[in-house]
């Protein structure tokens, strides 16, 4: 299903996402700045791709920012996750460890991407 790869796609792209940030000080990230960061690294290039899908842009916009709220919501109190991600070390472990504490957010993408599409997909 195009839908499901593109969920795949925008959460390895959190992964990226995360090393993008990287170095933006110590403190961590308001939720705020996680999203304008996140929009900034893969929002472009995401939302370009479920526009080619079919999803109209501001629908898309809409769901890269939901995606990039729920990716925070889910890694912003694990501080050993936060601290790697700044130190740009995005290694297999970490990616591995992302992709399972998002998992729930890809799939809410998937299902908004199905209402938005008309459940096509």
């Amino acid at each position: 299903m195009k839908s499901t790869r593109i969920a795949v796609a925008v959460t390895m792209a959190a992964t990226v996402a995360l090393s993008a940030i990287a170095g933006c000080g110590d403190d961590q990230l308001s939720r705020d700045e996680f999203i304008a960061k996140m929009e900034e690294g893969v929002g472009s290039s995401t939302a370009n791709q479920l526009t080619e899908a079919g999803v109209k842009k501001e629908d898309a916009n809409k769901i890269v920012k939901s995606f990039a709220s729920c990716v925070y919501d889910q890694i912003k109190d694990d501080d050993e996750l936060m601290a790697a991600a700044a130190s740009d070390e995005a290694t297999a472990a970490i990616q591995k460890q992302l992709e399972s504490k998002t998992s729930n957010c890809a799939s809410a993408m998937q299902e908004e991407m199905k209402k938005v599409m008309g459940a096509g997909g």
